[in-house]
């Protein structure tokens, strides 16, 4: 294409052509280095050959600019002169053939690296599309992580939310066991307090019973007393009958006292029966209040066990607490983590789409360079044909030269 500018074209036109294929393979390059797969020194021997061959061809388009410029300049000039100018224009002729000569080995080299270059755009785009078909399968593969990293972090969702209700369940229970404790710990002091009035009641009906029995004492002394009044009313009696008449009064009152005497003995005798009877329930009250007494010792050994136990599952479920607030830090930080993979993965999924069209690019534009590639070397083999045929009409020309100046 330079070439064919070169030939048919201005200086302008050629320099803008030769700027644009410069910056399309700078972009090329650029574009290729963004694929991790693509060999980084094939592409920099690809970028180097390139720009020579692009500098050579416009230093080469330049010198047949500048030689087609000074030979029209000079057939102008020399048209009409004499065999001096003639000489300058053979000159001319023959650097025209040697140039001409150049510019088809120019030609020859420039295919053969056409073709190598349409050869790595060929292969580079072979490497493309085996990098475009593994994008893809990442990115399925991508498409799955998603979607089990989405359903986890329902998954840890729920178990923190299990978790919760389970921590508010155990800090209700904890708060019953508490009151429990409480309860445990005021009947325990209760029963102490019933066991120490059941001690108290315990001695003083031990002290009742020591009174019935000084009672009991009392009672024999007096019957003792009672028995000897009899005694003395009998005697009385006996000494007023034989005082016949004069003891006739004190007869009736040995008789009034014998009376009251047989009286104190059946009262002295009922206070006995109840004495007796008050002592033997005395004595069963003092038995049942130290069976009662037993059993509320063992009823607040009872409960200073079950509050003892209690007190441990308070403690139990106050690490239980503790322990679930740590799987309730933990279970957030697995859920922000959770989140964070899933963003990410979708960020991942989104860059690996963005990846994909860009290899998609890539690989258009690789097709687009191979296709310049070949389209470059058919225009090379038209500039080596130009070329021959710019050497067979020097060559004419000089035949015809000879044979003019044969026949002047």
């Amino acid at each position: 294409g330079i070439i064919f500018a070169a030939l048919f074209c201005t200086r302008r036109w050629t320099t803008i052509l030769s700027v644009f294929l410069f910056l399309g393979n700078l972009a090329f390059y650029r574009i290729s280095l963004m694929t991790p797969d693509i060999d980084k020194a094939v592409l920099t021997t690809g970028l180097f050959d390139s720009t020579i061959t692009l500098i050579f061809l416009y230093a080469l388009a330049m010198l047949i600019l500048k030689v087609n410029r000074d030979t029209m300049n000079e057939l102008k000039e020399e048209s009409g002169k004499s065999r001096e100018q003639y000489l300058a224009i053979r000159g001319l002729l023959e650097s025209a053939t040697s140039v001409s000569l150049d510019l088809a080995a120019l030609s020859e080299k420039m295919s053969d690296m056409t073709n190598r270059f349409s050869d790595n755009s060929q292969n580079q785009a072979a490497s493309v599309e085996e990098i475009t078909s593994a994008v893809e399968e990442v990115h399925a593969g991508m498409e799955l992580v998603e979607q089990s990293t989405g359903n986890q972090f329902s998954g840890v969702e729920l178990l923190s939310e299990k978790i919760n209700r389970l921590s508010d369940s155990i800090n209700v229970m904890q708060k019953k066991i508490s009151a429990t404790v409480e309860i445990s710990r005021t009947t325990s002091r209760q029963s102490a307090a019933g066991a120490e009035t059941l001690e108290s009641m315990n001695t003083s009906m031990a002290s009742l019973m020591g009174s019935a029995r000084e009672m009991t004492g009392i009672v024999d002394v007096i019957r003792g007393i009672a028995d000897k009044i009899s005694l003395l009313s009998l005697n009385a009696a006996i000494e007023a009958a034989r005082a016949g008449d004069a003891g006739r009064g004190f007869a009736v009152v040995a008789d009034e006292i014998s009376k009251l005497s047989e009286q104190t003995a059946g009262s002295l005798a009922e206070i006995s029966r109840l004495i007796a009877a008050t002592d033997r329930e005395v004595g069963y009250g003092i038995k049942s209040v130290e069976e009662t007494v037993g059993l509320l010792r063992a009823t607040i050994d009872n409960v200073n066990k079950i509050t003892t136990g209690i007190e441990e599952i308070d403690r139990l479920m106050g690490e239980e607490i503790e322990i679930n607030e740590v799987v309730n830090r933990d279970a957030a930080e697995v859920k922000s983590r959770s989140e964070e993979i899933r963003i990410s993965t979708t960020e991942q999924m989104v860059a690996l789409s963005e990846v994909a069209k860009s290899v998609g690019t890539i690989n258009e534009l690789t097709q687009s360079n191979a296709d310049g590639a070949l389209a470059l070397s058919g225009v090379s083999r038209q500039v080596e044909g130009a070329a021959e045929m710019l050497k067979a009409k020097i060559g004419s020309f000089e035949v015809q030269e000879g044979e003019a100046r044969m026949h002047p």
